[in-house]
Parts: C-alpha cells; structure tokens; sequence
C-alpha cells in the first residue's frame, strides 16, 4: 500500500508559505492595538468614522432607484411625487373603494361564488 508523505506536498515551509504568518488585516490596513474596527465599525485615522462614500458610484447618488442625498442643510433631497413616477392618485376608487388606504376585498367585490353553487366540490388539504 501506499503512503503519502504531506511534508513533501506541502513542503518544508508547510501551510504558511516562505512568506511565513501573515499579520491581520483590517479594513484601512494593519491593526492597531485595539483594531481597526472599533464598537463602531471600521474606522480611519485615530478613531475617526471611515469614508465609505467612494463606494458608491456617482450614477447612483441622488436617482430614482439609487441611494439618497443630503442637500446643503443635511435634509433629505425631495423625493418625486407619486405624479413624477406615474403612480396612481389617493383619490381614485375601484369597486367604490378609496385607494387612499388599506382596503378589504370581499368575494362580492370580484365577482366570485362559492364553490359549491357552481358546481364544485371542494377537497380539504
């Protein structure tokens, strides 16, 4: 039978490489004494928050479907009207019901009879 020696296959330097144990790696590079990922989350020079903007590209920022942006005063950007996209107005009715707020379709609403007056048998699951 046989045998095979995982010192030859790996060799001498085993796992590590020649290279030898890498240091861990933190988001803005080599951590420090505490990390650079503190109870707030990754970090930058000296405990300040990490800039994550430059991961969002540009076409993005502020379009329909994208991410939001802050105006001058750190408010929201106005986001379109329910006109601006073609949604359908609050005060339009269908089946005499307002869309202006949750509503309760009933089987005479759509029209629909029960299964046994039209001839069906139902069979229970």
């Amino acid at each position: 039978m046989a045998t095979l020696d995982l010192g030859n296959v790996m060799g001498p330097q085993g796992i590590q490489g020649e290279i030898g144990p890498q240091e861990p790696q933190g988001i803005q590079g080599k951590t420090g004494p505490v990390g650079s990922q503190g109870p707030q989350g990754p970090q930058g020079e000296a405990g300040s928050p990490a800039d994550v903007s430059m991961l969002t590209p540009k076409s993005e920022k502020g379009s329909a479907n994208g991410v939001a942006t802050l105006n001058g005063n750190s408010k929201l950007v106005q986001i379109p009207a329910a006109s601006d996209v073609g949604a359908v107005p609050t005060s339009r009715k269908v089946n005499n019901k307002s869309l202006s707020s949750d509503i309760t379709v009933s089987a005479a609403d759509v029209g629909a009879v029960p299964l046994a007056a039209a001839g069906i048998k139902a069979i229970p699951l």
